[in-house]
C-alpha cells in the first residue's frame, strides 16, 4: 500500500486527486512502511527500530517540514498508537517555536526591558508591537492594538504590592478584577469564575487561566487571559502579571503561547529601584 499523509486534518492517499496541491503545505505528516514509494524522500533505509519518527525539510516545497511515521510491514494500529504521544510532543514543540518566532517578528523591545530593570524593579521582554498605555508607581500596562484582518487587542499589565504571603487562585482573580475595574476600559471586563485553570509554576508563581466577559450587556465581548502572581522575596513584594486577549473569530491558542513566553521572561530585580 502507498503511504498515507495527513493534511488539513484529514487523511489523504498520494494517489488521491488533489494530492499534488496538498503536498505543498508547510506541515505534512506521512505514515507508511519502509519501501513505500511515497516514503522514499523521507527514509533512505529502514530505521533500526520500528515504529520510528523521521523528519525532513523542503521535501515537496520550500519551507516545508514533513514528519514521517515509519511503521512495521504489518502496519498494525498498535504501532501507530504507540507513537501518538511522541508525535504530539514533537508537533507541540514545533508550533511553540513557530508562535515565538512570529511573536518577535517585529523585534524585541530590549530598551524597554533595560529601562524597566533599572527603574521599575523588574524586567520583561515584549515584542516591539506593544506600547506603554499606563504607568503609576505600582502599575504598568502595555498594549498591542491591530485592526488588520479584524479586531486584535493584546494587553500585558504588571502590578505590584507589598506582601510576603503567597496568594490562592481566588485572591489572584480578585486582584485581577480590581485591576481591570480601574484600568481596562476597552472593553470593561469581569473574570468568569467557572472557567478557571490553575497551575503552580516552578518559581513559586501561581498561574490562573480563564475567560473574561465585558460588563456592558449592550456591547458583549469576551476573550481569554493568563494571570500570574509572582513572589519577589528580595523586595518583599508580590507581582501580578495579567495578559488578556480580544480576538473575535480567531484561534486563541497561538496567542496564549505568546503570552506564556512573555510572562516567562519576567524577572524581578534584587532590590526595588
Amino acid at each position: 500500500h502507498p503511504p498515507r499523509a495527513k493534511a488539513k486534518g484529514r487523511d489523504v492517499w498520494p494517489l488521491d486527486e488533489g494530492w499534488n496541491q496538498l503536498k505543498q503545505l508547510v506541515q505534512v505528516l506521512a505514515n507508511g512502511v519502509p519501501g513505500d514509494g511515497g516514503m522514499e524522500p523521507l527514509v533512505d533505509s529502514a530505521p533500526a527500530q520500528l515504529p520510528a519518527i523521521v523528519q525532513q525539510d523542503n521535501v515537496w516545497a520550500q519551507g516545508q517540514t514533513v514528519t514521517g511515521l515509519v511503521v512495521p510491514p504489518d502496519g498494525s494500529a498498535d504501532a501507530v498508537l504507540a507513537m501518538a504521544d511522541s508525535l504530539g510532543r514533537r508537533f507541540d514543540a514545533q508550533f511553540r517555536r513557530y508562535a515565538r518566532n512570529r511573536m518577535f517578528a517585529s523585534g524585541q523591545a530590549t530598551d524597554l526591558r533595560d529601562s524597566l530593570q533599572a527603574g521599575a524593579g523588574f524586567g520583561i521582554t515584549l515584542p516591539n508591537v506593544y506600547h506603554p498605555l499606563e504607568q503609576t508607581d505600582s502599575v504598568r500596562i502595555f498594549r498591542s492594538e491591530s485592526q488588520v484582518g479584524g479586531t486584535l487587542f493584546r494587553s500585558i499589565a504588571i502590578a505590584s504590592r507589598d506582601s510576603v504571603q503567597n496568594l490562592d487562585a481566588q485572591q489572584v482573580v480578585a486582584w485581577r478584577d480590581s485591576l481591570s475595574a480601574r484600568y481596562y476600559t476597552r472593553p470593561d471586563q469581569a473574570t468568569q469564575r467557572d472557567t478557571l485553570l490553575v497551575d503552580t509554576l516552578a518559581n513559586g508563581a501561581l498561574e490562573v487561566q480563564g475567560v473574561w466577559r465585558s460588563t456592558d450587556a449592550s456591547y458583549p465581548e469576551a476573550g481569554v487571559f493568563i494571570t500570574r502572581a509572582v513572589p519577589c522575596p528580595a523586595q518583599e513584594r508580590i507581582y501580578l502579571l495579567d495578559a488578556w486577549l480580544l480576538a473575535p473569530g480567531r484561534s486563541k491558542y497561538e496567542y496564549l503561547i505568546q503570552f506564556q513566553n512573555i510572562l516567562d521572561s519576567f524577572a524581578c530585580t534584587g532590590a526595588q529601584a
